[in-house]
This record gives C-alpha cells, sequence and structure tokens, in this order.
C-alpha cells in the first residue's frame, strides 16, 4: 500500500487531527501540520508568522539588544549596537548634548535635525550610511534576511525565509518525523502511527497485504455500520464472509457492547491475517476467534462449529450468536443464507449496487431490494450509504 494510502486510511480509521495533520504533513510537505505534531511554539510563530518575537526568543540572550532595536525600536540599544564610534551622535540625540552635536555638524544639518529632534530612524540611517544597510532594513523593514545576514544561525535564517524543511527539522530535533516526511521513511512512519495509538488495522498492513479490504468504501462502510450499532448490546457476534477481520477489529477498538467475536470465511487464506489483525483480543481467551467454514452449512441455532488451535489441533465450539453481520449479501445468495438463521437472532447485513464487478452476483438497487432479500420484520436501521467511485451501500438491522 503507498504511504498516501496508508495514511488516508489511518485518518479516516482514528478521525483525529493529530492523523489528519500526520497525512498532510507527510503527503503535502504542509509546515502547519508538522508544527501541529511537534511542540515547538516559538519555532512555528517563526516560520509561519514571522513573528520577530519568537525569533529573538530562539536566538537567546545573545542577541538582547538587537531584539530591543528590531521589537521595540529602543534607541539606547541601538547605540550599544553602533559602538563608541556613535558615542557623540548618541549624546547628541539622546542627552541633547550641544557639545557633540557641534564636534557632528558639518553639511547634513537636516538629517541630524530629524535625528535628534523626531526621533526620526531613516535620518538616522542616512547619517550612518550604507554600512547599517541591512541593521537598518531589518529594524524599519521588518527584513529577514537583513536580520539573518546580521545574526549568525543559517538554519533559523533558511527555515524564517525559505520554509526550508530540513533547516526545520534540524531545529525541531524529531527524527522519525522527519524521516516520514523527508525520506518516505516506512519504519519511522510506523512508529509515529503507534505512538498516535492507530488502529490495528493499520498496523498489521506492515505485515499483510489486506488489498480491497482496506479500501476507502471498506473503511467508510464499517465505520457507517458500528456508528448504527455503538448502542446496542450484539452479545455473541457471528461475522460471516469475515474475510481478514477488519470488522472485529473495527468494532473491539470502537467498545461496541460485544461478548465474543466468530469469524467464518471459506477462504482458508484469510485465517491467519484475521487472527493477526485481532490478535490482542484471539490471545484474551478467545474473545475473537477465526475459523474455515462455509457460511451456507454454519448450525446458526446450535452454535456448533469447528475451529483450530494455533497448533493446528481441532477444536469443537459451541457459540450461539445473539448477532449475525453479513456485509457481503452482494457475493452470496442472501435469500438461501438468510433462510437458515432461526428467529430471534439479530441479523446486520449490507449489500451494494456494483454490478459490473463480475463476483457480485446479487447487488441490489435500493434498500428496499436489500430487506426483501433478507426479509426482516422487526426492523432496526435501514439505510444507504453513497461512497467514493460513484457506488451506493445499504444496509439493514434488525429480526426476521
Amino acid at each position: 500500500m503507498e504511504t498516501h494510502q496508508l495514511l488516508d486510511r489511518h485518518s479516516i480509521l482514528s478521525n483525529k487531527e493529530e492523523a489528519f495533520a500526520l497525512q498532510r504533513a507527510v503527503v503535502d510537505k504542509d509546515i502547519a501540520s508538522i508544527f501541529s505534531l511537534v511542540e515547538n511554539e516559538d519555532l512555528r510563530s517563526a516560520v509561519l508568522s514571522k513573528n520577530p518575537h519568537a525569533i529573538f526568543r530562539i536566538l537567546g540572550d545573545e542577541h538582547e539588544d538587537l531584539r530591543k532595536v528590531i521589537c521595540e525600536k529602543n534607541w539606547h540599544a541601538l547605540f550599544r549596537i553602533l559602538g563608541d564610534e556613535y558615542e557623540d551622535l548618541r549624546k547628541t540625540i539622546l542627552e541633547k548634548n550641544l557639545h557633540a552635536l557641534f564636534r557632528i555638524l558639518e553639511d547634513e544639518h537636516e538629517d541630524l535635525r530629524k535625528a535628534m529632534l523626531e526621533k526620526n530612524f531613516h535620518a538616522l540611517f542616512r547619517i550612518l550610511g550604507d554600512e547599517y544597510e541591512d541593521l537598518r532594513k531589518a529594524m524599519l523593514e521588518k527584513n529577514f534576511h537583513s536580520l539573518f545576514r546580521i545574526v549568525d544561525n543559517e538554519d533559523l535564517g533558511k527555515a524564517v525565509n525559505e520554509e526550508n524543511l530540513h533547516s526545520i527539522f534540524r531545529l525541531l530535533g524529531n527524527d522519525d518525523l522527519k524521516k516520514a516526511v523527508l525520506n518516505d521513511d516506512t519504519n519511522a512512519l510506523y512508529r509515529i502511527l503507534k505512538l498516535q495509538g492507530a488502529s490495528n488495522v493499520i498496523s498489521i498492513i506492515k505485515k499483510h497485504d489486506l488489498g480491497d479490504a482496506i479500501s476507502r468504501g471498506q473503511i467508510l462502510s464499517k465505520k457507517w455500520l458500528i456508528e448504527q450499532v455503538k448502542n446496542m448490546d450484539l452479545g455473541t457476534v457471528w461475522l460471516c464472509a469475515g474475510w481478514y477481520g477488519t470488522l472485529a477489529t473495527m468494532m473491539f477498538e470502537a467498545e461496541c457492547k460485544v461478548k465474543n467475536i466468530y469469524s467464518f470465511d471459506v477462504d482458508q487464506y484469510c485465517l491467519e491475517i484475521a487472527e493477526d489483525c485481532n490478535r490482542p483480543w484471539v490471545t484474551n481467551d478467545w474473545k475473537f476467534k477465526a475459523s474455515t467454514a462455509d457460511m451456507y452449512t454454519l448450525k446458526y441455532k446450535t452454535g456448533e462449529f469447528v475451529t483450530k488451535k494455533s497448533n493446528g489441533d481441532e477444536q469443537e465450539m459451541w457459540a450461539p450468536p445473539d448477532t449475525i453481520i453479513n456485509t457481503s449479501c452482494e457475493h452470496i445468495d442472501p435469500i438461501y443464507w438468510a433462510k437458515r438463521i432461526p428467529e430471534g437472532i439479530r441479523i446486520i447485513a449490507q449489500s451494494n449496487n456494483m454490478k459490473h464487478i463480475e463476483e457480485h452476483q446479487h447487488c441490489v438497487n435500493s434498500v428496499e431490494e436489500l430487506l426483501k432479500q433478507i426479509k426482516l420484520t422487526n426492523i432496526e436501521f435501514a439505510g444507504s450509504l453513497p461512497l467514493p467511485g460513484g457506488y451506493t451501500r445499504f444496509m439493514v438491522i434488525g429480526y426476521k
């Protein structure tokens, strides 16, 4: 999976601002998002707002006089920077010292008058000449290129003036975010995702290719289901055509009210991946367990099935379902399947209208069609969800 897809799914699953910020930082190289992930308010203010106060807080006390000149227009600090060479000019302007004035006076009377009587900095810098052009621009024009020609801090200069990412990260010191943004380092990205508490669905992508199981449509469809059932007591849940078990992972992480989730898929290849996706709950007394089985032959009434232990030995189970979920009704004959489910068991079924896909032999065009297939009489929910790609997912929840 490409990095931008991984981060997109993480953002959808997490639905937290830090996840969206990570997506913008890595994919778009968005500097504001980088600063939202790394706490450094002064550097953020310096780079994004060009705030001179923040710049000088970073530069430190070494440049206190320059700070006072630029931020406060402080004459005393200015003359401390200019030095003893301009002591007479300092006395003339700040002390109104006439002896100093007449030591200076030649032909440039007007500028001196303005500097002395009006505290006019433009006039002062005309007296000082080109030697102090950078100081003039830094002070009077807030020209940060001039400021950083005065101040020896190349990285801060490049960060403020060029928004140079390499310089920003040398100042921030966040190595993993730097590697993820600048080097497309997958290992660093996964370390960040772990710190952000990414879904186990995201974490497992490093080990398994989940393919279409984590497409935007699949993730959004499952989130939609979870939103509808989050206040329902689902009891023991059976996932029919459970695939890689990503729905179970999302339900556990959303703290849905479930006792256990048992996932069944006819494809034996799904078992290992489904259990990796749900490893924390597999190891918790089989709160989750995947099995290879055909949904058409499951014993829904008695809850009997055979699963395998980690050592390959078979284990007979008895766990009658309170809720049965099938999000793949377009792939199977939902009428025949639903007939096998006894009354008193909650059914959650999803289908879609993607008839152009060869494997989709039982699509529907409306939620009403899906209700006719499943034949629910006690309906708790029936709705549709438009999805990216121009198709619609339909869902019904209720009892026969």
